[in-house]
């Protein structure tokens, strides 16, 4: 199997998100994602996946923490009009900026959807709080990374005749 990985270069959560599309080691510094923020990001533009590879899995990888170990952030990832359900998380966000690789998926987990590989380049995230109050966390950045194999080549005999 192999894997390709990408930051976004697109979201549509105003220009104080911007610092997310970087991985810039300084999440403390960034706009905090809270109870009332939901953010979708897309244009996973390095992402490349060959022609006819089967998708494995999805992860979504973020560095950054939280303001309470009771919230994280959901997380659903899709193509076009369609989004998958949540998946659970994978620690405690509270912990001080720390790198959750993955944060949300496995090499494995589909999301509950099926993916070709032109889906999976064109794959979005989007990203809600499923905790309430004034919670927040602070992300340096996201990532989506995607587990694949890759089609069988076809075995071309050729035969010499004299």
């Amino acid at each position: 199997m192999a894997t390709t990985i990408s930051l976004p270069t697109a979201h549509n959560g105003g220009s104080a998100m911007n610092a997310i599309l970087l991985e810039n080691g300084v999440n403390s510094g960034n706009p905090p994602l809270s109870a009332s923020v939901v953010v979708t990001f897309s244009a996973f533009s390095s992402l490349s996946i060959p022609s006819g590879a089967t998708v494995n899995g999805i992860e979504v990888i973020v560095n950054g923490q939280g303001s309470t170990s009771a919230g994280r952030p959901t997380i659903k990832v899709g193509y076009a009009s369609t989004l998958s359900s949540s998946a659970p998380f994978s620690g405690d966000f509270s912990k001080s900026n720390a790198l959750f690789d993955p944060g949300w998926g496995t090499s494995s987990f589909l999301w509950g959807l099926s993916w070709t590989p032109a889906q999976a380049e064109a794959i979005v995230v989007r990203v809600g709080e499923d905790y309430g109050g004034s919670a927040r966390c602070y992300w340096d950045f996201i990532k989506v990374r995607v587990t694949f194999t890759a089609a069988a080549s076809a075995t071309v005999h050729s035969v010499n005749t004299v």
